[in-house]
């Protein structure tokens, strides 16, 4: 349910913004502003979670999430959204590590597995949730959608407070416990591989929410075509998230990182190419959300098999922090770039940047692969 708020958001805040008639600078300025506290608040998320325990967590995560979503229902002032954004940025930026942790925790030996299925049954909610958004929207206009994703937020919330609580073996007792292995943590070399894969997955997703929509928009697409990309894309990050564990044990890390970037940057300039033909841009898109789902799912797990008993939510927070610096930055940037040039020129810079790390990916893993610390 949560995932479904989330996917119409993508969907309605940029629109809702170009509707408002501001331009696509200021339509990245508000997308990029949630990521502000997810920046910020990485780190104590997932400290709050080892410390405290991942039920916790959600209960904030949500009930901010509702905070912002009834923010967009009353308003339509630029404060007013940059407001709707922070609160719902603090949700996110606690919500997903408690929720990878809580899923390993079932079961530690099939830690990669669970989390790849944890993110497919995700992108499950985003595969209906950017359809519906723009369905509403088109149809009953931007208050109803944005009532609709309040009263979807108030069931997860509701939910957190049933959720059975699980063992915590070797728990953290303070929070100092969890603080003073960071500095420790970021010295590990195999973590700033999840933090460049963090950083280049958001980029990819970040775009898709923000300069993505707006060149659909330009290409003479309508709200309910556009919901309905956004969820063909998540389709993708479905079917890799199952077959995640699988593809892993044939590939290796190494060739997936690599070819997940690759396989980004070609699909992306593919899209510029079909933006304008539904019928060609739909297994682009497709595509597209299969090898963004490799790179969604890589990082995480890398965290994960890396984290020291009992900081493994720290642990994917501090890789998460690539993941939020690219939600601040790329919608801002990028809707920048896209008013002063074009927004093909824009979706292009990005697919050439995604591409060309994907190139020197094997490079960057004899510089910082250590493989005992990364167990498949």
């Amino acid at each position: 349910m949560y995932s479904i708020v989330l996917a119409m958001l993508v969907v309605l805040v940029p629109l809702y913004t170009l509707h408002l008639g501001y331009n696509f600078a200021t339509m990245g300025a508000v997308i990029s502003s949630q990521a502000l506290l997810q920046i910020s608040l990485q780190l104590f998320g997932g400290m709050f979670s080892d410390r405290f325990g991942e039920r916790i967590v959600w209960r904030m995560s949500f009930f901010a999430a509702v905070v912002g979503c009834i923010i967009f229902l009353f308003s339509s002032t630029l404060g007013a959204l940059f407001s709707a954004q922070l609160f719902l940025g603090f949700s996110r930026a606690i919500y997903w590590n408690a929720g990878q942790t809580y899923g390993a925790r079932l079961s530690e030996p099939d830690t990669p597995a669970i989390i790849a299925r944890f993110l497919g049954y995700g992108s499950l909610g985003l595969i209906f949730g950017g359809p519906l958004a723009g369905a509403v929207a088109g149809t009953s206009g931007f208050t109803a959608a944005f009532a609709l994703c309040c009263g979807f937020c108030c069931i997860p919330l509701i939910i957190s407070f049933i959720m059975p609580s699980l063992p915590r073996r070797g728990a953290i007792q303070t929070i100092g416990d969890v603080i003073r292995p960071v500095p420790g943590l970021l010295r590990m070399r195999v973590l700033w591989l999840g933090v460049i894969m963090g950083f280049l997955s958001s980029m990819s997703v970040a775009m898709l929410g923000s300069v993505y929509i707006a060149f659909f928009k330009e290409s003479g697409h309508s709200e309910s075509v556009i919901g309905l990309v956004n969820a063909l894309h998540s389709i993708g990050l479905v079917v890799f998230g199952f077959a995640f564990a699988y593809v892993l044990k044939r590939l290796g890390y190494q060739a997936m990182y690599g070819l997940s970037l690759v396989g980004m940057g070609v699909m992306t300039l593919l899209m510029v190419l079909t933006g304008s033909f539904l019928g060609a841009l739909i297994p682009v898109i497709v595509i597209l959300g299969i090898v963004f789902g490799a790179s969604r799912v890589l990082y995480p797990v890398m965290a994960a098999q890396a984290a020291p008993p009992g900081l493994r939510a720290t642990t994917m927070a501090v890789t998460g922090l690539g993941w939020a610096t690219a939600m601040l930055i790329v919608p801002v940037s990028f809707g920048a770039l896209a008013d002063a040039t074009s927004l093909a020129t824009a979706i292009n810079v990005a697919a050439l940047i995604l591409a060309g790390v994907g190139i020197i990916s094997p490079f960057l893993f004899r510089l910082l692969y250590t493989a005992p610390e990364v167990r498949a």
